[in-house]
């Protein structure tokens, strides 16, 4: 079972790199996402594309990058103070946030692209 759960971790992780990449390769200009209304203000009032597009680019690179270091023992197996419902839920919670990113720089991707005329 946990290697199913860190299976799909790693798979969330990485479609959300590969959609917050595509987005960065595809906004040459992130100053044209200034003042583009985000299609949902209820999660980030007052905020435009080009500062979601700032938060998505941040998120990956914290993500690749690994800002928080593995507290590994002896032996190099991961350890964890959780138990397993409580771990299952908070994975579930991080796969649910993977997702809705993953969605946000794909949904930011094709805006940039009509904004310019791009045909998708």
């Amino acid at each position: 079972p946990l290697q199913i759960l860190d299976s799909s971790l790693t798979t969330a992780i990485a479609k959300y790199s590969k959609a917050a990449r595509n987005m960065e390769q595809m906004v040459l200009f992130p100053s044209l996402l200034r003042d583009v209304p985000q299609e949902d203000q209820a999660s980030d009032e007052g905020r435009d594309l080009y500062d979601c597009y700032v938060k998505l680019k941040a998120i990956r690179m914290s993500l690749e990058q690994g800002l928080v270091p593995e507290d590994k023992e002896a032996d190099g197996k991961i350890t964890t103070a959780f138990s397993g419902e409580m771990f299952y839920h908070h994975f579930k919670g991080l796969s649910t946030v993977l997702n809705q990113l993953t969605q946000e720089s794909n949904v930011l991707t094709s805006k940039y692209k009509d904004l310019l005329g791009v045909a998708q």
